[in-house]
C-alpha cells in the first residue's frame, strides 16, 4: 500500500535527480567551455615552433620559439607579440585592441569565450618601448592564460616576450597581490619617483636589483574581487646580464597584502574579475 510516507520519498528523490541532473548539464557546460578556449590555443602552438639555437645570447641550447607572425596576422591583425614563461606556464599570442574590454570575452579568432585572450594595455605602445608594459589575462581557475600566478617562483623566472621585431627577455622580480588601482604598476610612463617606488617594494621583497631606465613589463590578473589585483612584475635584462644570472638561487614568494591605494589611473578592464 502507498502512503504518503512513501510519495513524500519519492518526491524528495525526483527532486534530488532533478538537481543532480540540472548540476551535471552545468558543470559539463563549463568543462565543454574550458575546453573550446584550451584547443583554439592548442592549435595556435602550430604557429609558434621552438627551435634550439647554439648561439644564442643568453645560453647554449636554450629554446627559442620561430613565431610566424605573418600567419598569426591573417587570423588576427591585432596580434603584437607571442608571450613564453616556462615557470607559469605561458605560451600564448598576445594581442592589442583598441580599448581594454572587448579582449576580455573575445578569443585570439574573435570569438565570443570567458577565456578572453591575452592582451596589452591599449595605451601601451605595441612595440614594448613604454617605460612599462602592460598585459592583462584571466585567473583562469584550470591554470591556463594567467592562472598560475598563486605559485611561487623559484629560482630564475624568465619570461620571452616575441615580437615581429625580435624577442625582449625579462626577469620576473615580484609577485604580489595589489590594490586593483594601485599606482604605478599601472602607468606606462613612470617618473623617477614612480620608479623608486616600485624599485624599493622589490628590494624589500625579493631582494633583486632594479636600475633607473630599465624597462618594465606587468602581468596583471584579476584576484577573485573588485578590490585587488595579482600582478608580477619583470624587469628586461641584456643578453649578458641574463646568461650572468641564468641558474641563480632565488624564490619569489606572494606578498598578499595590497599597499593602501592612491588615485586610480587603471583602465577599466581593471574593474572585471573572475
Amino acid at each position: 500500500m502507498i502512503t504518503i510516507k512513501h510519495i513524500k520519498g519519492i518526491l524528495i528523490l525526483a527532486v534530488c535527480l532533478m538537481i543532480f541532473g540540472f548540476s551535471s548539464c552545468v558543470l559539463i557546460g563549463i568543462w565543454c567551455m574550458y575546453q573550446e578556449g584550451v584547443e583554439e590555443y592548442d592549435d595556435l602552438q602550430e604557429y609558434a615552433e621552438e627551435e634550439t639555437k647554439n648561439d644564442a645570447p643568453a645560453a647554449d641550447g636554450e629554446k627559442l620559439a620561430a613565431i610566424d607572425f605573418k600567419a598569426l596576422q591573417e587570423i588576427n591583425g591585432e596580434v603584437v607579440a607571442w608571450i613564453r614563461c616556462e615557470a607559469l606556464g605561458l605560451d600564448y599570442p598576445v594581442v592589442q585592441g583598441e580599448d581594454n574590454e572587448y579582449y576580455l570575452d573575445h578569443t585570439f579568432t574573435g570569438e565570443e569565450h570567458s577565456g578572453g585572450c591575452i592582451f596589452m594595455d591599449c595605451r601601451n605602445t605595441p612595440d614594448f618601448s613604454d617605460d612599462n608594459t602592460i598585459l592583462y589575462g584571466h585567473n583562469r581557475k584550470d591554470g591556463s592564460m594567467f592562472g598560475s600566478f598563486g605559485m611561487s617562483l623559484e629560482g630564475e623566472v624568465t619570461v620571452q616576450v616575441y615580437t615581429p621585431q625580435g624577442l625582449n627577455t625579462y626577469q620576473a622580480v615580484d609577485n604580489r597581490i595589489i590594490g586593483a588601482s594601485e599606482e604605478p604598476y599601472y602607468r606606462t610612463s613612470l617618473e623617477k619617483e614612480q620608479f623608486a617606488i616600485l624599485s624599493s617594494a622589490v628590494s624589500v621583497h625579493t631582494g633583486i636589483p632594479m636600475h633607473e631606465g630599465e624597462k618594465l613589463l606587468t602581468l596583471s590578473t584579476c584576484n577573485g574581487n573588485d578590490q585587488e589585483r595579482h600582478i608580477i612584475l619583470c624587469r628586461k635584462t641584456a643578453p649578458q646580464e641574463q646568461a650572468e644570472t641564468a641558474g641563480a638561487e632565488s624564490a619569489i614568494e606572494i606578498i598578499t597584502e595590497p599597499a593602501p591605494e592612491p588615485e586610480s589611473t587603471a583602465p577599466a578592464v581593471m574593474e572585471a574579475s573572475e
